[in-house]
């Protein structure tokens, strides 16, 4: 996605870009968002398919206590997690900010910031000065192999995108199909690809991109009705099963193909 972002603000690369689409037989894209910017660059709407990525769910069935056994985690704390690089777009200063009414209103909520990146020194400061810094672990970069034990440990997964300053945003964060491979309810910005996989009141909860005050409700109501958590997070495993996995994927993707092939 970042491509087509920067491909939009310059226009050498706009015009390569838009030559070097134009001369496929198609192109897939994992949000509305990027799928316009495509069209705008001079692709045919009729090359463009929508098409959002997956998880492989045999990946993710570890035990939540066992997890939190060996990341060091409390058993009985509400685990709210976040998981990717720490930069601008991925909206990291909302949630701190939206986390200091949650943990007023959920004593035993905890949030883990799994990753690295630039933003890290910023999140921590405002993390002080908010004083929840007790309560917010930043446990740094995460191996691909370790993220099974995160998402199993977690009680919900949250996603707060935003667009940056160059109005570059996430597509779809793979962050996002593996959480709810591993059973976990989503909250997300209503932003690029998240509708296509996230759906308000069925497996996790939209909210307005930015929103601080939207996003605290939305974690809030997961952290303290377990039941509605425990059927969000059912119907959202359920969903990459059936649709959102990788054999679903690679079968859209051999369509195109055979499309091509005539």
């Amino acid at each position: 996605g970042s491509d087509i972002f920067f491909a939009m603000r310059k226009s050498l690369l706009g015009k390569v870009a838009g030559w070097t689409m134009a001369q496929t037989f198609g192109i897939t894209a994992c949000s509305a968002e990027l799928a316009a910017h495509a069209q705008q660059l001079g692709v045919r709407a009729e090359k463009v398919h929508l098409l959002p990525w997956g998880a492989d769910p045999a990946r993710f069935t570890l035990q939540h206590a066992a997890a939190r056994t060996a990341l060091g985690l409390d058993q009985d704390a509400l685990i709210i997690l976040s998981l990717g690089r720490l930069v601008k777009k991925k909206g990291l200063f909302v949630l701190v900010q939206a986390l200091s009414a949650v943990f007023a209103r959920v004593k035993n909520a905890q949030c883990v910031i799994a990753g690295a990146g630039p933003e890290l020194d910023l999140l921590r400061r405002a993390a002080v000065s908010l004083g929840i810094d007790d309560r917010i672990h930043f446990p740094g970069a995460t191996a691909w192999e370790q993220t099974p034990a995160l998402y199993a440990a977690c009680d919900l997964f949250v996603a707060p995108s935003i667009h940056d300053e160059n109005g570059n945003v996430d597509g779809l964060p793979t962050t996002v199909l593996e959480a709810m491979a591993a059973g976990r309810p989503v909250v997300a910005s209503h932003v690029a690809g998240m509708e296509l996989v996230v759906r308000t009141w069925e497996n996790g909860i939209l909210t307005p991109e930015g929103d601080v005050l939207a996003l605290g409700d939305a974690l809030t109501l997961l952290l303290v009705q377990p039941e509605l958590r425990k059927q969000m997070g059912h119907a959202a495993r359920r969903a990459v099963e059936e649709r959102y996995n990788w054999g679903a994927v690679a079968a859209q993707f051999e369509h195109i193909y055979r499309q091509a092939q005539g």
